[in-house]
């Protein structure tokens, strides 16, 4: 029996809500976060008055739903800040600067693995800018998308469609490169009989799932939707090197250096490299001051950040260190999130 929502003496039913970009509800002077990927949800409360609803960085107002909010405490706060109504971009809508930095990437490790990579990079950071920089794994692609709309994150390692996405629409500016081109291999095993992508529609793929800039590549080899292939997600380029190689998959997508890694005895066969492009970046959103920017640049710049980005750098098969990165370089590669529900 659905009791509903209690108004007075009369009851209202639970209010579904759906959408791929997820919701975060205000109530009771807290901020709950709700993933709702391809699903329905919802709110309901007994004896509650109103609530503010964000989708997509816009408000919904919900009458009878959950408690109204102390809105001068929420005017503090950093997250209603960066979604006030009449903003229309992330620096119009900028808030006080947070207490702590937060520094993310995407989830294509575990948060174990994760932790192991990026937390060094993150304790060096809080010592160079005398101010804490605090890890953050973001569990799901899905969290990962709507944190990084919303404007939750300060300083992002990723790959480069999501760095010019953030310079064009979010205002971040992009701070340091792995000195590498970066070219990503599409592969199969020798024992597949394809020697071309297009040969592969409707097969199995093993690679990180989409918006991965290498899924997003394979899936921008194929016009008709129905001829794409397969995306099975797979945690670690070693994971899905050995997917392939198992008859998990058909095939596989990573980046060039890291398929030469693994397959050191020549069991798989590049049926397609990308055209070069630029490396995974470290960006910083309107949060970050110039000041500290310039201090973030220095410091990963230098010998000192060996140590702690050692992880990273063996990870992706980088260089000695970062080297300087401009938004310039990394224009148009946002084309590739043109497809990515709730980019455009």
């Amino acid at each position: 029996m659905n009791r509903g929502l209690k108004q007075g003496p009369s009851r209202r039913p639970r209010m579904p809500i759906k959408t791929a970009v997820g919701i975060r509800v205000f109530g009771k002077g807290s901020v709950a976060e709700y993933e709702n990927e391809n699903r329905a949800g919802s709110i309901a409360g007994s004896s509650h008055h109103s609530c503010d609803v964000i989708i997509g960085g816009r408000f919904l107002r919900l009458q009878n739903a959950v408690h109204s909010v102390d809105r001068e405490r929420l005017q503090k706060s950093r997250i209603y800040g960066a979604h006030n109504r009449n903003a229309t971009t992330l620096a119009a809508r900028l808030p006080e600067t947070p207490v702590a930095l937060i520094f993310t990437a995407p989830p294509r490790e575990t948060p174990d693995e994760g932790k192991k990579i990026y937390q060094p990079i993150a304790e060096f950071l809080s010592k160079a800018l005398g101010k804490k920089v605090v890890y953050q794994h973001p569990e799901t692609w899905g969290l990962y998308r709507t944190k990084m709309l919303n404007g939750s994150y300060d300083l992002i390692f990723d790959d480069p469609h999501f760095a010019s996405y953030r310079v064009e629409n979010l205002n971040y500016t992009i701070l340091v490169k792995l000195p590498e081109q970066n070219e990503l291999a599409v592969f199969v095993s020798n024992q597949t009989a394809a020697r071309d992508v297009r040969h592969m529609a409707g097969r199995t793929f093993c690679t990180h799932a989409p918006p991965d800039l290498g899924a997003l590549v394979l899936l921008s080899q194929f016009d008709n939707p129905a001829r794409q292939p397969v995306i099975v997600d797979t945690k670690g380029w070693e994971q899905i090197y050995n997917g392939v190689i198992a008859g998990k998959c058909d095939g596989g997508v990573m980046p060039l250096p890291n398929l030469k890694k693994f397959d050191r005895a020549n069991l798989t066969r590049i049926i397609y490299i990308t055209m070069a492009m630029p490396n995974q970046a470290v960006s910083s959103g309107p949060h970050v001051l110039p000041d500290d920017q310039t201090k973030i640049v220095r410091a990963l710049l230098a010998p000192e950040a060996d140590a702690s980005t050692a992880g990273l750098r063996a990870a992706y098969k980088a260089g000695n260190r970062f080297v300087p990165a401009s938004n310039q370089e990394y224009r148009g590669l946002a084309k590739f999130l043109r497809n990515e529900w709730g980019y455009y």
